[in-house]
């Protein structure tokens, strides 16, 4: 168990000599946050004139933010002063600093790509991050994409894009942060420690649920001829007693009718329920980031997994408010475990080819799959005919879709 007494911050500025600056004895109102709808973490601190400090305040300097318990630093967030504001007072002089990680840039700039049909997630990553020329670690999707022009977007956008386009073809939800100055992609949920939350541990919980963004139906139309209006295809409805509420999706001319009907199932499975709003304050754990996997045991209406949406460390006060929704992916995996054995939702497995096919039911059209190969287990279905759904992780098949217990190991 964690001793939040014994949490200590530390805030480090280097100048343009390499000079180490420990800010410790004039930093106030220290706190970082990663936001929802933002890619880049923020620091925010508030110096006081003591012995010449705001005179460090120079834009372009990097800053590192740093906690531990019992001195064991670690390092929580590094980035690049970008704003800072002098006020001057009677009695006192103050700077007030924000400072973004190396996505900042990412989220800022424009840029315009063409992305060719069959180009892989890893491959565009991989190009993206090279042109702006920073280091990239990839755990992430490696799925075959449609043609997708991208015209005046932030790199950042183009990122998310693709990781959602990944998403709605079962690769699963992946996080992109800002490690050490690297981009890092991987799975959600992939923080090895879990951290507990209880009653005796939580300050507020706030729960609120709300329809206004309700998906109900879902239209996919396939490609138009010259002038003509696009053909319906397939018309997927959800929870309707809550009215119509429509979104439309756009087969590509090189995607199947099927792979577009399952895109289109998993957009209304993502938007077709009331959403659920959850804010948590909690003693804070400097370590605890978006995309991050929490327990909550019995707290009112939480209870169980948790997705950490956004999160703000007041490193004063020594608490955090996260912002989270219920982790279902956790929970089908494990009980996806309990049903099938070893093999659940999420385990990789080697493909020794076969046969996959469009459902998981007797007398799904089946293809041959070409070649074998290193696969993710997606979805399980127990007591189907097919009862596990796999999608390649390389290029040495082309596994999509269900496929038979015992065609992988």
């Amino acid at each position: 168990m964690l001793d939040i007494g014994k949490l200590k911050y530390r805030l480090i500025l280097l100048d343009e000599n390499g000079v180490q600056c420990d800010l410790k004895d004039v930093v106030q109102d220290l706190g970082y946050e990663e936001n929802e709808n933002e890619l880049a973490s923020r620091i925010t601190f508030h110096l006081a004139d003591v012995d010449g400090a705001l005179e460090l305040c120079r834009n372009g300097r990097m800053v590192f933010l740093l906690a531990g318990f019992d001195g064991n630093d670690e390092e929580i967030c590094r980035g690049t002063l970008k704003t800072w504001r002098h006020t001057y007072g009677l009695t006192a002089r103050t700077a007030d600093c924000t400072v973004y990680d190396t996505l900042y840039q990412l989220d800022k700039s424009q840029d315009n790509r063409y992305i060719s049909s069959g180009r892989t997630t890893a491959q565009v990553f991989a190009e993206i991050a090279a042109d702006w020329g920073i280091e990239m670690e990839y755990h992430g999707p490696d799925v075959s994409h449609g043609a997708m022009p991208m015209k005046n977007k932030t790199p950042a956008k183009m990122f998310l894009e693709l990781l959602d386009d990944a998403r709605k073809k079962g690769a699963g939800e992946y996080i992109l942060r800002a490690v050490q100055g690297k981009i890092v992609v991987s799975p959600v949920f992939s923080n090895k420690t879990v951290y507990l939350f209880g009653r005796d541990n939580t300050v507020r919980v706030t729960y609120q649920e709300n329809i206004s963004d309700l998906v109900t139906r879902v239209k996919v139309l396939g490609q138009s001829k010259k002038d003509n209006a696009a053909p319906v295809e397939a018309v997927l409805d959800g929870r309707t007693e809550f009215g119509i509420l429509q979104k439309i999706y756009q087969r590509n001319s090189d995607e199947t009718i099927e792979a577009a009907r399952q895109a289109a199932a998993e957009l209304l499975k993502e938007e077709g329920e009331p959403k659920e709003e959850m804010t948590l304050e909690l003693p804070d754990v400097p370590y605890v980031r978006k995309g991050d996997a929490i327990y909550c045991d019995r707290l009112e209406k939480a209870d169980g997994y948790y997705r950490v949406l956004s999160v703000s460390h007041d490193c004063g006060a020594r608490t955090m408010t996260l912002k989270v929704k219920k982790a279902e992916q956790i929970q089908a995996l494990q009980e996806g475990n309990q049903q099938t054995g070893a093999y659940g939702a999420g385990s990789e497995v080697t493909f020794s080819g076969g046969m996959h096919y469009v459902s998981s039911d007797a007398g799904a059209k089946g293809y041959a799959v070409k070649g074998k190969g290193r696969a993710k287990i997606t979805k399980t279905a127990e007591g189907k005919a097919h009862p596990y759904h796999l999608i390649h992780c390389d290029r040495s098949s082309n596994v999509y879709g269900w496929v038979d217990a015992g065609t992988f190991g």
